[in-house]
């Protein structure tokens, strides 16, 4: 399988196909392929992890459904477009990848047996222009229905620069215990460098430092508070 970064040949040994980060992403050049040749789950502080995670066409072996398992697969549609599919099944939910770069991987969610599919992936090429997200989906009569949808990382003009700034937010998956269900918070990264922005959205997106999402009574992840 592809890394995601260099610095996964630890992970490999054991088994893993995803890194952890090397920086902070907000920190990385606006180029599109540089944010795209990142993961943005925050490994160190998730109490809960996924034992294999797809950077590349693959299959993840023993997809519960509550029951029987499958395999839950990735495969490439056309050039940087992907889905996902479960076996030999023609039913799939497509995601863009530009520069193919995604992450892809299963987790019981809810805790009840079943398992979600999470996905990672992004749009859009060229500086200033890339736009990644974080997707979950829970299998429904044998059919992807999005759980939750987050974007990731996004830019924003900088004063006196000749090239814009970015912010990011890493995510933690969270689980009290060794059981239920698993929380998902996102953390701001931001440049360490302190900018001056015309931008309002950029203001508001970066005065959210912490996110913390909780699934509802319909099995649908909910903002449930901000630090």
């Amino acid at each position: 399988m592809k890394n995601i970064s260099v610095i996964c040949i630890a992970l490999l040994v054991n088994g893993l196909s995803i890194s952890a980060f090397a920086e902070n992403p907000a920190e990385v050049p606006a180029f599109g392929s540089s944010f795209a040749s990142l993961g943005f789950l925050d490994r160190e502080s998730s109490t809960v992890l996924p034992e294999t995670i797809l950077a590349e066409p693959g299959t993840i072996e023993g997809f519960r459904l509550g029951g029987p398992t499958t395999e839950l697969r990735v495969v490439q549609i056309e050039e940087e477009r992907y889905a996902i599919r479960l076996g030999d099944s023609e039913v799939a939910r497509e995601f863009p990848a530009a520069y193919d770069g995604f992450a892809a991987f299963k987790l019981d969610l809810d805790d009840d047996g079943r398992d979600e599919v999470l996905v990672e992936s992004g749009w859009g090429r060229g500086t200033s222009v890339y736009q990644r997200s974080l997707t979950a989906y829970r299998v429904v009569d044998g059919d992807f229905k999005p759980i939750f949808d987050v974007t990731l990382n996004d830019y924003f003009p900088v004063v006196g620069e000749p090239y814009p700034g970015g912010w990011a937010r890493r995510y933690r998956l969270l689980r009290d215990g060794d059981s239920g269900p698993v929380e998902i918070m996102l953390v701001l990264e931001i440049p360490a460098v302190p900018v001056a922005t015309y931008d309002a959205n950029a203001q508001i997106a970066m005065s959210r430092r912490e996110m913390r999402f909780k699934l509802d009574g319909n099995g649908v992840y909910r903002l449930s508070g901000e630090l």
